[in-house]
Formats: C-alpha cells, sequence, structure tokens
C-alpha cells in the first residue's frame, strides 16, 4: 500500500474534461515499445504475452491502464525480485504457427495480490468520479449551444433540452440524460458517422445522406448500435462496477428471470434507451407503484408514515439519488434501513419497521456511499422526478388520500 501511495498524490481539483479516451502513449513493461492507448489495447497486452511471456489477468477491464502500466513498470524496474514477488509463475504450450512451444516459462499479474487490487480499485474510483464530476457540470450547465443533426433548429440552454429535441422531432433515441455523461462527445461521434453517411444502428454505409435517413426511418435504426461497446461510455450505468457493463449485468438478471435480454434480441434494443408505454413509479418499501410521483409519495406517507419530501428536504439533487437507491438495496435485501437487522420476507420487515419506527432516514454517513449513485431497481422512474420543486404544492392540494393507487 505504501508504494500505491506514493504513486498516486492526491490530484489537485480541475474543472471537467472534455473527452473521456483520448490518446495516450503506454510503453510497454519490459522495453520500449510504444502503443496507443486505448486503440491499442489489445495489441500492447498482446506484446507482454508473445514477446515477454508476461500475463495481465483481466486487463481489458483496467480502468486506465496506462497509469496501471506505469505503476507497475516502476515497481518492476526498482527491484529485481519484483517478477517472483508479485506475480504468478507457471509453464505453458505456446502454439505458433508451425509448431508448439512447450513449457514456456510465464508470469501472470492479477488482483490476487493485495497491491494489483488496491490500485485497480483506486484507478475505478478515480475513472467513476470523474465521470460523476463531467455529469454534474452537464446538468448544471446553461451554456450548451449545438445545432441539431437533423434540421436548423439550434439549442442554447441545457444538453436535456437538446436531446429531448432530437428525441421527440427526429425520433433519435441516445437515453435519457440522467444515464448520460460526456454527452458532447457522443453527439459528436454520431454527427461524424452521419456525415460520413453511416447507420449509427447497423453501421452499414449509404450512397448519399437521403438514402441514409430513409433507411434509418424505415429500419427504425435511430440509436446507437448496442454491440458497438465504445459506446458504453456514455453511459453512467457502465461505471457502477469495475469490469461489469449494462449489458453484462442485463443479460445475467434476465437469465435469472428466464427470458432473453434485449440486447440479445435480433433487433437489439436496449430496454434502457426505449421509453415504456407506462411509467409506474415503484414504492421504496412495498411493491406498491402508482402513475405519478405525488401518487407514490402519498402512498408513502399513508401507509409507511414516510414523508419521502420532508426527509430529504434540503438535499441537492445527487443526494435524493443515494437516498432512494440506499432504500432500494436494503429492502431489496430485506434489511432495515436504520438496524439492518435482517427479515424472512419483505411483510416482516415492514412489521419490523413499524414496530421499531424505523422509517425514517438513518446518519447521512451510512447512505452518502459512492455505491449509491448507481439505480438499484431497473427503470426507476422515481429518480425522474427527484427535481421536482412543485410535487409539495401537489400534494397539499390533494383532499383525499386515495384508497387505492
Amino acid at each position: 500500500m505504501s508504494r500505491l501511495s506514493q504513486f498516486y498524490r492526491p490530484a489537485a481539483a480541475q474543472p471537467p474534461c472534455s473527452s473521456l479516451e483520448q490518446n495516450q502513449f503506454a510503453t510497454c513493461l519490459f522495453c520500449d515499445e510504444r502503443f496507443t492507448l486505448p486503440s491499442e489495447e489489445g495489441n500492447i497486452l498482446k506484446h507482454l504475452f508473445v514477446t515477454h511471456h508476461f500475463i495481465i489477468a483481466e486487463g481489458h477491464v483496467i480502468s486506465n491502464l496506462k497509469k496501471y502500466l506505469d505503476f507497475w513498470r516502476i515497481q518492476f524496474e526498482s527491484s529485481s525480485n519484483a517478477l517472483e514477488k508479485f506475480c504468478t509463475k507457471f509453464k505453458v504450450d505456446i502454439e505458433h504457427e508451425c509448431d508448439i512451444e512447450k513449457d514456456v516459462e510465464c508470469y501472470m499479474l492479477s488482483d490476487h495480490v493485495e497491491e494489483d487490487k488496491c490500485l485497480r480499485q483506486h484507478l475505478h474510483k478515480e475513472k467513476l468520479e470523474a465521470a460523476l464530476t463531467q455529469q454534474q457540470f452537464e446538468r448544471e450547465d446553461t451554456s450548451f449551444k449545438r445545432c441539431c443533426l437533423f434540421c436548423r433548429f439550434e439549442e442554447t440552454g441545457t444538453r436535456a433540452k437538446y436531446l429531448e429535441h432530437l428525441a421527440s422531432n427526429h425520433n433519435l433515441q441516445l437515453g435519457r440524460p440522467d444515464n448520460l455523461v460526456y454527452i458532447d462527445d457522443f453527439l459528436d461521434n454520431i454527427e461524424d458517422k452521419i456525415k460520413n453517411l453511416i447507420c449509427i444502428f447497423c453501421e452499414r454505409t449509404f450512397k448519399d445522406r437521403n438514402v441514409l435517413r430513409e433507411h434509418m426511418r424505415k429500419k427504425g435504426h435511430k440509436r446507437p448500435n448496442p454491440r458497438n461497446r465504445f459506446y458504453n461510455q456514455f453511459y453512467i450505468v457502465n461505471y457502477r462496477e469495475m469490469g461489469k457493463t449494462w449489458q453484462d449485468e442485463t443479460q445475467i438478471n434476465c437469465r435469472h428471470q428466464g427470458y432473453r435480454s434485449d440486447s440479445e434480441d435480433e433487433d437489439g434494443h436496449w430496454s434502457d434507451w426505449e421509453e415504456k408505454e407506462e411509467s409506474n413509479i415503484v414504492c421504496l418499501f412495498c411493491p406498491r407503484s402508482a402513475h405519478s410521483d405525488v401518487g407514490i409519495f402519498l402512498h408513502m406517507s399513508a401507509y409507511h408514515n414516510f414523508s419521502f419530501k420532508e426527509l430529504t428536504h434540503g438535499l441537492h439533487f445527487y443526494e435524493k439519488v443515494k437516498v432512494v437507491n440506499f432504500i432500494r438495496r436494503k429492502v431489496l435485501d430485506t434489511r432495515c434501513i436504520i438496524c439492518d437487522s435482517k427479515a424472512e420476507s419483505n411483510s416482516a420487515l415492514l412489521v419490523h419497521m413499524e414496530e421499531a419506527k424505523h422509517f425514517r432516514l438513518p446518519e447521512k454517513e451510512v447512505w452518502d456511499q459512492p455505491e449509491f449513485f448507481f439505480p438499484i431497481l431497473e427503470d426507476d422512474n422515481l429518480l425522474t422526478y427527484l427535481e421536482n420543486d412543485d410535487t409539495d404544492d401537489k400534494i397539499k392540494k390533494t383532499e383525499n388520500l386515495p384508497g387505492e393507487i
């Protein structure tokens, strides 16, 4: 840990970056061969194996491969026995074009080593914090200005309004603004593809703009290719857990529930990108749902004695997001949000919380954690209403509590 803390000193505060994955040069751990990252990430990992018989386990999921290589290059150069100390040594047969090389001695570096594990976690946290900082900047920035990709409209305000124009006027589905990050770079990429007469979904090239637009309209190809992992960097959900993307989690969840995920369907639709016809909002504590934020807040107040608006008064948007996701996680695990006691069922949990008067928020340090930036419930519509300032007024004007929502 000491080497890690010395290598990564806290950086000075900087404005949000303008690009997520900028080209940078990385040097091999054992020679002077240089590679351009991230485009040559696979090449440098292959070079390490073929030339130096060295393997970086799960190298493709490391958040910042250049910093990772820089750190270990220093360790290997400063100690003659670093390979034996930090790496696993084994023998393997390597197949070449004409023959097989038997019992080749190789070394593997993995997160089974504590320093490697800490380094990977540090790089992931650094990447996550940068993305969240950038997302908050994009959310609050009102100086955005950009011409529409398809018409003469020019937005001078916020990125959310620009994305709304693309969706409502041209049916271009890039995703909900609260799920996106590095939006300017995302739009630049989409614009470049269209200018080069490339369909953003099937990525075929067409002879002119009119043919391309007609193809995208008829085929419904007005969303990026879900199988092109380049686009993962523009969706905040992909920063949630180190080494996992939204496709991984979606497919696992769907298989557990016995049906195919949208990413496995032939048409390649992304469920996260498509607006649902019914946008029900699920209660934080029970399966009851409502068609509006007012309805669900009334339900939680009447049936669970939990006044969300009062308990979160004074919190900014991201803190409210963490409160919602914290409660979702606890209830999903059937654990009390105050004492963390485990219940046998959701019904038993509600009984316990009512008897113990635990329908309230714990201390801030309990729920104010980075892990709760990300939705626990897929398509959690409650999160989209957290900034509606007029919700309290709507509730006060409602005279009678509904018996059924």
